[in-house]
């Protein structure tokens, strides 16, 4: 309860820009830091710490989602790969930034096949920000015909903005706090 009034009587006492860089800044600092560390996490997982979602495929789609960037106001229209498996009432999703390799997917998984995909456990998903319905490696009949390498590549380009935006916030608050921003 004191820090609400410790934030209360800073209002009154320092400038919008004080503010910001006393309790603003840190707070998206930390958010990014958090996805960075996320992404960081994503990029050295192993198979075997994956949740292994074995059915047939019975329905393949490339359905509508909008999505919005951290920190934009504007979303913009994406077309991922859903997959149906006939053990699970959800969809598991394909990233679009995949869509090169749609088509050997779908060549390589027939509707009735068996395959294995890989996805997040629930406290996976929640420490890294991330979907448990994205997929992260797709096996056939033993043979690995979306690998794992992928997602591990895309996550790590991924991890480089917010790792850079984070890295300025943690040293403006770091002058800040040193007394050479007012």
């Amino acid at each position: 309860m004191n820090w609400i009034k410790k934030i209360w009587q800073d209002t009154g006492e320092l400038s919008t820009r004080q503010l910001c860089f006393k309790y603003l800044l840190p707070l998206v600092a930390i958010i990014l830091t958090w996805i960075f560390i996320g992404k960081i996490y994503l990029n050295q997982i192993k198979i075997n710490s994956l949740v292994a979602n074995t059915g047939q495929v019975t329905n393949f789609a490339f359905k509508l989602e909008e999505e919005t960037t951290f920190g934009s106001r504007y979303s913009h229209d994406v077309y991922p790969l859903k997959i149906n498996l006939s053990n699970y009432n959800f969809d598991f999703r394909l990233r679009e930034d995949f869509s090169n390799d749609f088509r050997a997917l779908l060549t390589k998984m027939p509707e009735g096949d068996t395959i294995t995909i890989f996805t997040l456990g629930s406290l996976q998903s929640f420490l890294c920000l991330s979907s448990q319905t994205d997929v992260y490696e797709i096996v056939n009949n033993g043979k690995t015909i979306f690998p794992l390498d992928k997602m591990r590549n895309y996550n790590l380009l991924k991890a480089i903005p917010p790792g850079i935006i984070c890295l300025i916030l943690w040293i403006l608050y770091y002058y800040y706090r040193k007394g050479r921003i007012n």
